[in-house]
């Protein structure tokens, strides 16, 4: 429906559906909307929860200004309600039907009650226009707006109204769906017109207000797999909660936090005595017994072998090593700590020197001179062990000694940077260019 029709001659112009089926199918949702208790009392009386706001929107709505779409949704939603409508003496099988009925199946029924709705919103939309005061819910979950002329006295009794927040571009004050309740009653102490249909609402929202107090206030949400803190927290807390990266969610009021961190999450809920749910309590064992399992790998001292490639002929692990590897290849997206003399570093200089052999053959290199520092020098000597018909000349700079190498390895020098001062390559940088010059150029 592209706009509102303001007129029930211009409504009723544009209509395939009779009036007279259009007033019959009005007159039983208003039957149906006269009971409702507003979802006081589960006595099968009124609107469902699904139903409550478009059913009493539509009661409230002339004949006039309902559309096909409108009295198609409506003789669709009166079908499940013929008990009540038997007890009032209407016979739903005898309600005349609108126009496309027979056509109505799963996908036309869908767009029908959508249409429906929007028609519902858009005359919502004109009333409040003409009105200066009101208090405005478009349905379940929706947000709550209440708009009013400027008075102190109500401005301060809607700021102590939960989440509640002000909207300079509308001027009004807008509220979270489970403040409907409160909403609504400080609408009608202050002469502010609350309709059927939000009083219905309000009485849904107080009811999911009741379901959510009574479930625990830290759960795990399973559509984002999120860990929701649905409580108040206090400044201790609430830092504990910002530093597990916490945040907030303004639309659901809640705090949500990474669920790897369910072990200290469940651990401050206990402290600061909270409710935990069975999933979270189930995800916190969990992840204490992955990051025991981490811890025992980073400490274990021995592992079944595994095959490495890339090392150098006659070199293996030790066996401090193989723990590592079995723990990569079973994670195989992980960060593995190189911590002193604990002999990671043989696999890392493997892998580097694989990378220079590969770079000098996608160079089309038959062969390099190459110079390794400190770490690059390891590097160096690995290459030269793996590949020595690639490597003419060796430089090796700050390791005690070349003793690692195999005797059928090219040219090297091995220079001593303690004889050049703490920053050699700072402070005697031409003469080590000039050593190092001299021995590539094949001089002495």
């Amino acid at each position: 429906m592209s706009g509102l029709i303001i007129t029930g001659q211009q409504a009723a112009a544009g209509r395939a559906t009779g009036d007279g089926t259009v007033a019959a199918l009005h007159h039983a949702l208003a039957v149906i909307s006269s009971v409702c208790d507003y979802a006081q009392e589960l006595d099968a009386q009124g609107f469902s929860a699904a139903d409550a706001w478009l059913g009493h929107v539509l009661a409230q709505m002339a004949p006039g200004l309902w559309s096909d779409s409108v009295a198609l949704a409506a003789w669709d939603m009166l079908r499940k309600y013929r008990g009540q409508l038997t007890a009032a003496g209407i016979d739903y099988d005898q309600l005349p039907r609108p126009a496309d009925a027979g056509e109505l199946e799963a996908g036309r029924r869908e767009q029908a009650r959508e249409h429906a709705r929007d028609h519902a919103r858009q005359w919502r939309e004109q009333h409040y226009r003409q009105a200066h005061s009101y208090i405005r819910c478009d349905g379940e979950g929706e947000q709550v707006i209440l708009a009013f002329p400027y008075d102190p006295d109500l401005v301060a009794a809607c700021r102590k109204i939960d989440g509640r927040r002000y909207d300079g571009a509308t001027k009004a004050n807008v509220f979270p769906f489970t403040s409907l309740p409160a909403a609504v009653a400080l609408a009608a102490g202050f002469g502010i017109e609350v309709t059927a249909d939000l009083r219905a609402l309000a009485a849904i929202a107080a009811e999911r207000a009741a379901e959510r107090a009574a479930e625990p206030q830290v759960r795990l949400d399973e559509r984002d797999g999120t860990i929701i803190i649905d409580a108040s927290l206090g400044a201790s807390l609430y830092q504990e909660v910002k530093e597990l990266n916490g945040t907030w969610d303004r639309a659901a009021r809640v705090h949500r936090v990474a669920a790897h961190h369910a072990q200290v999450l469940a651990n401050l809920a206990e402290q600061n005595g909270l409710r935990i749910s069975d999933q979270v309590r189930e995800l916190a064992a969990k992840t204490s017994a992955r990051q025991e399992e981490n811890r025992n790998a980073a400490d274990a001292f021995e592992a079944d072998p595994v095959p490495v490639p890339g090392l150098a002929a006659g070199l293996a692990l030790k066996a401090q090593q193989y723990p590592v590897v079995r723990f990569a290849l079973k994670h195989r997206r992980v960060l593995i700590g190189d911590d002193m003399g604990w002999g990671k570093t043989l696999s890392s200089l493997a892998a580097a020197a694989a990378a220079i052999f590969d770079l000098a053959k996608d160079l089309r290199l038959r062969q390099i001179d190459v110079l390794g520092v400190q770490y690059g020098a390891g590097v160096a000597m690995e290459l030269a062990a793996a590949r020595p018909e690639l490597v003419r000349r060796l430089v090796l700079a700050g390791i005690p000694s070349a003793d690692a190498l195999p005797p059928a390895t090219p040219q090297r020098l091995v220079i001593d940077l303690t004889d050049y001062g703490d920053h050699p390559f700072d402070t005697a940088a031409q003469p080590l260019a000039k050593q190092i010059g001299a021995f590539l150029r094949g001089r002495p």
